[in-house]
């Protein structure tokens, strides 16, 4: 446990991610925006071009206006504005040239287009390699789940709307059992194949709104928001009765700990510390079978103020093993 907290301490934090990934992820601006911004810019751009009167820099000026809508993630519209921009660049040139100075002026705005396309072909890629770079750095390369640090800044987004909105969120935290066990009669190879399988369970077993992250070896989180116990006691159901179907791996068990707020506390951490308490707690609990406590926290403040708690034991007994008995056998009782 003080191992597992150490580490949620030394997570990365947002200043320790690429600054390229946070400026990709960052600029979302709605299409309106965007195209209000480029045509505002594209305009001032040809005024100090009439001032100046200098063209070299309309192709420059031009770039940034649509490398910028690029970035943002509008090809198309950037694709408009530049043809835009050379096309009433080209008309205000033709309406002061001759003929021959004339054929030049739209061989210019010409090449000008392809030079911008090529230019907006560039930026997107590297958007994209920006973004599939970022991505990678928040992802857990065995199981795809988010790392530890990416697990905290998600999870604290989430906290923060669940305060807002003051709906419930559930925090679960799961631990295979005996997983060292599997590495020393199987190998590290299948130790790594049953990581990576559950990963997998947990992806197919939770929401899109949810949130999953390997947080260490054989440990696991779940922030469920908008989730009571019940609900989450559903979700983990279906990752027991996942893992139990699959016939690639060894026969595998987990531990589960798992706290429902109905109000958050002041970090995610605290809300991960508290559902890693439980799990220890389950951990005490006969093996050889899933053990999965819940606790229902209705008060705010610290989790260590938090005085009598409730338990939802949802622990199968050795003596019925069927998922049906499991499935139903949720009874509150004092912690």
């Amino acid at each position: 446990m003080v191992l597992h907290r150490e580490r949620l301490s030394q997570a990365p934090t947002y200043s320790e991610v690429p600054a390229w990934g946070v400026l990709a992820r960052g600029i979302c601006p709605p299409r309106w925006v965007v195209l209000v911004s480029a045509i505002v810019a594209a305009a001032g751009l040809l005024v100090v071009d009439t001032i100046i009167g200098s063209d070299a820099h309309v192709l420059l000026g031009a770039y940034v206006i649509v490398a910028a809508v690029t970035w943002a993630g509008r090809t198309y519209e950037a694709s408009f504005i530049g043809v835009a921009i050379m096309g009433l660049w080209a008309i205000r040139q033709l309406e002061a040239a001759n003929a021959t100075q004339g054929s030049r002026v739209i061989l210019a705005a010409m090449s000008g287009s392809i030079l911008l396309g090529i230019g907006i072909a560039l930026t997107k890629t590297f958007r994209r390699l920006v973004l599939e770079l970022d991505e990678a750095t928040r992802r857990d390369s065995l199981t795809g789940l988010l790392n530890t640090g990416a697990l905290q800044r998600t999870g604290e987004h989430a906290r923060v709307g669940a305060a807002t909105s003051r709906l419930p969120m559930t925090i679960a935290f799961l631990d295979l059992d005996d997983f060292k066990g599997v590495n020393d009669v199987h190998g590290h190879i299948v130790g790594d194949n049953v990581l990576s399988a559950f990963g997998e369970v947990i992806s197919k077993s939770i929401r899109s709104t949810d949130i999953a992250g390997r947080v260490g070896g054989d440990e696991f989180t779940l922030i469920l928001p908008n989730t009571g116990p019940h609900e989450a006691t559903a979700v983990l159901n279906r990752i027991r009765h996942s893992l139990a179907a699959r016939t690639d791996i060894p026969v595998v068990t987990a531990t589960a700990g798992f706290v429902t707020f109905r109000v958050p506390p002041g970090s995610v951490e605290e809300m991960i510390h508290t559902a890693d308490d439980l799990m220890y707690r389950g951990k005490r609990r006969p093996a050889g079978h899933w053990r999965m406590v819940g606790r229902v926290v209705d008060t705010e403040g610290r989790v260590e103020q938090m005085a009598s708690p409730r338990l939802i034991d949802i622990t199968e007994t050795p003596e019925d093993h069927s998922p049906e008995a499991a499935d139903g056998a949720i009874s509150l009782i004092s912690s």
